[in-house]
């Protein structure tokens, strides 16, 4: 882990733009995790988050709920209709909030709600992506095993199965 601490600091104090920082922040990142550096980890991607121009924003549960009714109401046909996600910047954007989603699930942060509600609001701005998938599993493995919630998670689990 230390070698590839050192390798990514020579990558981003060597690059020349943000997008040539991008895959050695997510290195970077990802390694903290996996060395249990949850809040490192979650401090740096928020940091990124911050260069790509998406600040961190307070988002409560109940926004967050709003932002996912707004999907649990709609039917499969229009739900399948999104469009694809082709911005590359967002693309990495969600990139990051969904690592950083989960980061903050297992270091119990007050950004969760924030990482998912941000990636539902550009699923439905900028179109779906893999990581759109995986915010709609995440959000449903929530209400089942953290909230009871059988019938949110059951349709939030649904619109995952449908990306």
């Amino acid at each position: 882990f230390d070698e590839v601490g050192r390798v990514t600091k020579i990558i981003i104090e060597n690059a020349k733009s943000l997008e040539d920082r991008l895959s050695a922040y997510s290195t970077l990142i990802r390694t903290l995790g996996a060395q249990k550096q949850l809040r490192n980890a979650i401090e740096l991607s928020l940091s990124v988050l911050g260069d790509l121009g998406e600040p961190v924003q307070h988002t409560s549960r109940e926004n967050l709920l709003k932002t996912v009714h707004v999907f649990t109401k709609m039917e499969d046909s229009q739900f399948s209709r999104l469009k694809k996600m082709d911005d590359n910047k967002k693309g990495a954007v969600m990139k990051f909030l969904h690592t950083l989603s989960f980061h903050c699930l297992f270091a119990e942060s007050k950004h969760l709600p924030f990482a998912l509600n941000r990636m539902l609001e550009l699923t439905l701005s900028d179109g779906v992506c893999k990581e759109s998938c995986s915010a709609f599993a995440l959000i449903s493995f929530i209400f089942c095993g953290l909230h009871g919630d059988w019938t949110g998670s059951s349709r939030t689990g649904e619109l995952a199965l449908l990306l």
